[in-house]
Order: C-alpha cells, then structure tokens, then sequence
C-alpha cells in the first residue's frame, strides 16, 4: 500500500475502471517532467546526485554536463534579464485580444518609458501567435524608432513571428508577398543583434 500514497484515489479508480491493458501501470507512471508528480524522496535523489552522475544518457563514462559540446547563444552577448517592472504589462500584451489592443497598449508604454527588449518579444511572440502580420511590422518599426536593440532571445521570437504570420490571419497556404520580404527582414534583424 505505501506505493500508492502518493496518487490520488480517482487516479486509482480511473485505473481499475479501464480494460485489463491498460490497468495500473499505465496510469501510475511517474512523469519526470512534472515535478508534482515525482514522489519526493525519489526527487530529492535526483536533487543531490554529484556532479559526476551527469552523464548522457544510457553511456556510461562519457560527457558530462561541464563537458557539453552545445552551443548556448550564437553571440558573446548575454540576454537581457526582464524586469519586474514590466512583467505586468507582457502579461497584458500576451492575453491581448486583438490587434488595436496591443498596438494602444505598446503606444502606452512607450511614452510612459516603461519599455525594454522583453516588452517588445512579448509584443511580437503575440503577434506570431495570432498571425498579424501588419501588427508585427508595426512593433518592429515602434522597436527600431525607440531604439532598443534586439537580444539573440528577442531575434529568434521576431524571426518565429516572421514564420508564423506569413500565412495570414485565417488562411492555409503562404502570401507571397510576405514570403518575399521575411528573408531580408530577418537578416537585417540578426544584424543588429550581432
């Protein structure tokens, strides 16, 4: 019984309820990305393991983490930490439901110079999501006129926007006239970044 005192009761009974296949395993599999679902004294294992322990995974004696061979960031520069000031308005630009929205509340910031690279990422993450393509080309030209440099972070979120929103707000297939301007625009972007 002390292998179930961690797990809910609906999560057993869901278990008993299912065909003979399916029974406890499946649904008492621990999920170690989901740390509330680890049970503690097997994350406080993971927690305090040596630094020696950190191996690939499944070979034994070979890289460890200070040996990664990955490169993190392809420039010198570091990213830009947000502030705390702002993270009240990247959650307002993130939940923005349309595009005057986000445009009146950039417009708003800027003015009160409350802005940095992290309000106009967020600004152009949203955009990518919902697909405004003129929206985005807006916040880059408000980010160009306020002269804010982009990060490596903030050039890969404008680039993903590029990608996303040259389909357009409701179709299929990409405008061609915006897939003949991404590949300048990115360049000029990874540019000032570098």
């Amino acid at each position: 019984m002390n292998s179930f005192r961690c797990f809910s009761w609906k999560a057993i009974r869901s278990a008993v309820d299912y065909p003979t296949g399916w029974g406890i395993q499946n649904s008492l599999r621990f999920i170690h990305a989901r740390i509330e679902q680890t049970p503690l004294n097997q994350r406080g294992k993971q927690l305090m393991r040596p630094e020696a322990d950190f191996r690939s995974p499944g070979r034994k004696g070979e890289m460890r983490r200070s040996d990664s061979r990955f490169v993190l960031a392809p420039t010198t520069q570091q990213p830009s930490k947000q502030s705390n000031k702002t993270s009240a308005l990247r959650k307002k630009l993130q939940w923005s439901s349309s595009q005057q929205e986000l445009q009146q509340l950039l417009m708003n910031a800027v003015q009160d110079n409350c802005v940095d690279v992290s309000v106009f990422s967020a600004g152009m993450q949203r955009c990518g999501q919902k697909r405004w393509w003129d929206t985005l080309l807006k916040v880059r030209q408000l980010q160009k006129q306020t002269g804010i440099v982009l990060d490596t972070v903030a050039v890969g979120i404008f680039i993903k926007s590029l990608t996303s929103s040259v389909r357009g707000e409701h179709g299929f297939g990409p405008e061609q006239a915006r897939v003949n301007l991404i590949v300048s625009m990115a360049r000029e972007a990874w540019a000032e970044c570098t």
